[in-house]
């Protein structure tokens, strides 16, 4: 159960790096695709548009 944690730490840290503080607003959020407020994650926050479908 620790890599869970771990991962999300990542992810929470990683974030932070691309985003700036800005990501503590929407951190701990689902994603929009997972029926998460849209409006609080940054316009560019996602997969390039090469990854998407």
């Amino acid at each position: 159960m620790v890599h869970f944690a771990l991962a999300h730490l990542a992810a929470v840290l990683l974030g932070l790096a691309r985003y700036g503080s800005a990501a503590w607003g929407w951190a701990f959020l689902p994603l929009p695709t997972m029926g998460g407020p849209a409006d609080r994650f940054p316009p560019d926050f996602g997969w390039s548009s090469a990854w998407r479908t």
